[in-house]
């Protein structure tokens, strides 16, 4: 029984888990965008991407990874379940420990054993195989200056051998990196121009950063999981808690 909310360990995983969910879309991950590039492309500057898109991608780095929506749900975010966990764990602990609690959102008990429920389940959430950091892509090259036009990208499962490749023709690019790719060695093995290895770095390197960013979410019902572990107290009480 644990003390200070007056249930069992087996009752408290119960309710978090009839409470808690998580999303892993790293297999579906798919990047199809245009690219526009500038007449002076040797330029540092010469790529251009979707302003729009970068408003977006800035308004989800404010929330730092967490977010409580109107129903009182937790939302944890990371590139990984693991991580968007870890989020959740750094929030709960944050927030026992500070002096702004709100008792009729998560009171202090029910907190901690939040915390203590995501903490064991996140060995079960460790052992969730990774999509490897390797990404296939093609990028077609705009007919009249053969400037990239557009880049499709996907993350590699598993299964898929990683080894690191690049293809030129007068139509695309198309190849495999991942994380550790040595794109100025990778350009030189393929045969790549100088006058296009910039442009190219920079239509790599933006769409592996998009497709890594923060996308798999782990979601605890606050309300829910109290109402939960409130009600199984009580019930070792012998009482009912009013509907």
């Amino acid at each position: 029984m644990i003390s200070y909310l007056g249930v069992t360990f087996d009752e408290l995983l119960q309710a978090f888990e009839d409470s808690f969910a998580f999303s892993d879309d790293r297999p579906d991950r798919l990047l199809e965008e245009p690219i526009e590039v500038s007449d002076e492309a040797e330029d540092d500057e010469a790529l251009s991407a979707d302003s729009e898109d970068d408003d977006e991608f800035e308004d989800d780095e404010d929330s730092d990874g967490l977010e409580i929506d109107e129903q009182g749900q937790l939302h944890a975010f990371g590139e990984t379940v693991p991580e968007a966990a870890e989020a959740a764990i750094a929030f709960l602990t944050d927030y026992i420990v500070a002096d702004s609690m709100d008792d009729s959102w998560l009171p202090l008990h029910e907190a901690r054993g939040a915390l203590l429920a995501v903490q064991t389940l996140l060995e079960e959430l460790d052992e969730i195989p990774e999509v490897d950091c390797a990404y296939h892509f093609v990028i077609s090259r705009a007919p009249s200056t053969g400037y990239p036009d557009f880049v499709t990208m996907r993350p590699l499962n598993g299964e898929t051998a990683s080894t690191e490749s690049l293809t030129r023709t007068d139509k695309a690019y198309e190849g495999v990196v991942n994380d550790n790719t040595a794109l100025t060695e990778l350009f030189a093995k393929a045969g790549i121009p100088e006058d296009e290895q910039q442009v190219l770095a920079d239509v790599i390197s933006e769409a592996v950063f998009t497709l890594a960013e923060e996308q798999c979410a782990v979601v605890l019902d606050i309300p829910s999981f109290c109402r939960s572990v409130q009600k199984m107290a009580a019930a070792h009480r012998g009482e009912t808690l009013p509907q």
